[in-house]
């Protein structure tokens, strides 16, 4: 470790950089960074790691970081840190060592850039297509370009990408696993993951979020394209999935084939300021399914969510479904039966022409859905209490709630 901070542009210089197999190095400011204070100086001191002194001639970036022997947060010079080829296992391209605790950049990038630390695999390399399985068959998509899991502490990450290319197949984008503590994600943006349905095994995800408690996301953003004005190629955003607690705030997913945001067996999660489909567009023709996806969940809340969804198909903006799961975390039994709902001052489109928000609840499940009219979900005005009449869409009928 060091003792001074190193600049965005890694102090070791470039012919160094270019020594550690780091492809497409380039200048200048990633037009979607966030703002100074948010950590785009790459961290020094106690706590954290230089890539570079793990890395040895001829490693992977999995095998340079498998080197760690202490737990601390591995930081990344700008630059493009690619595998070939998904692993064994979990399949993940990239794995992070458990003992890490979390990975942080030098910068997000934009979609398509080269600035910034990308983390990605090179095209057309994959051996494991035949692991997927078919939409008919069922199953889940063991594909992944960057994973941690089982880790021995919470974790952070920051001001990186993970980027999808070209394989032949689906995959998922970065996936944290059953985390050992409080998981952190900030300013990480997720492209070019490949999926191509609402349900496994085409239902990829660009981050997934997986067990654990009050784990946040702030300023994370899923684009489902390769490059700027792109086709979609990503099936769901973002997901919260086995988690009590955590925050999304101020992230952004869109150009997704499903749904931007999925919370699945999921309780107490709040968003703030979140934006889905298109900050600027309805994304007519992309974006499939809802904006944002409840499936086994209660006490989750979105203040002031912004939600572009798809018009052409006549959707909804938010799906809210249950049935009588209970997840327990900590002693603790959740239950999501008549799980509750509350939306405040949301944004939306209108995409039924009579300006109403749309929520829709259906039976998923093998034991059905559990909710009653007796519970609709709660829609209001930003001082939390006035209620925003909408449509919700259930048992096959539609109800005005007001």
């Amino acid at each position: 470790m060091e003792s001074s901070t190193f600049s965005r542009r890694s102090a070791l210089g470039m012919g160094v950089v270019a020594a550690l197999g780091i492809a497409g190095v380039s200048g200048g400011r990633p037009a979607a960074a966030a703002p100074a204070d948010s950590g785009t100086v790459r961290p020094t001191g106690t706590g954290y790691v230089r890539y570079e002194d793990l890395y040895k001639p001829g490693d992977t970036v999995s095998a340079a970081m498998a080197r760690l022997t202490q737990p601390a947060i591995i930081t990344f010079p700008e630059g493009r840190f690619e595998c070939s080829d998904f692993g064994t296992g979990y399949n993940a391209g990239i794995s992070i060592p458990k003992i890490a605790k979390g990975i942080w950049g030098s910068g997000r990038g934009t979609v398509g850039g080269s600035t910034g630390t990308i983390f990605t695999i090179r095209e057309n390399t994959s051996s494991k297509r035949s692991l997927v399985p078919a939409q008919s068959s069922g199953g889940t998509t063991p594909t992944t370009v960057m994973m941690h899991s089982g880790s021995t502490s919470g974790a952070t990450f920051g001001q990186f990408q993970v980027a999808g290319t070209e394989q032949g197949h689906i995959f998922h984008g970065f996936a944290v696993y059953n985390p050992g503590g409080v998981v952190a994600v900030t300013d990480v943006l997720v492209t070019g993951w490949a999926g191509n349905n609402g349900a496994p095994p085409g239902e990829t995800f660009g981050l997934t979020l997986h067990g654990g408690s009050n784990n946040t996301l702030t300023r994370v953003e899923a684009d489902g394209r390769r490059a700027e004005g792109g086709p979609s190629f990503g099936a769901v955003g973002l997901t919260y999935q086995d988690t009590v607690g955590g925050s999304m705030v101020d992230c952004v997913a869109h150009h997704c084939v499903a749904n931007p945001v999925v919370l699945f067996q999921s309780f107490n999660v709040i968003t703030e300021n979140i934006k889905v489909g298109r900050a600027d567009d309805n994304v007519r023709g992309v974006t499939a399914g809802s904006g944002i996806n409840h499936e086994r969940t209660s006490g989750c809340e979105h203040r002031n969510p912004t939600i572009l969804t798809r018009e052409t198909r006549r959707g909804v903006h938010m799906t809210h479904s249950n049935d009588k799961f209970t997840l327990t975390r900590g002693g603790v039994a959740h239950s999501s039966a008549n799980g509750t709902l509350k939306v405040v001052n949301p944004t939306y489109n209108d995409i039924w022409g009579n300006n109403k928000f749309y929520i829709e609840t259906w039976s998923p499940y093998w034991t059905g859905n559990t909710m009653t009219t007796a519970n609709p979900p709660l829609v209001v005005k930003s001082d939390d209490k006035t209620k925003v009449p909408y449509k919700w869409a259930f048992s096959g009928k539609q109800y005005n709630i007001a």
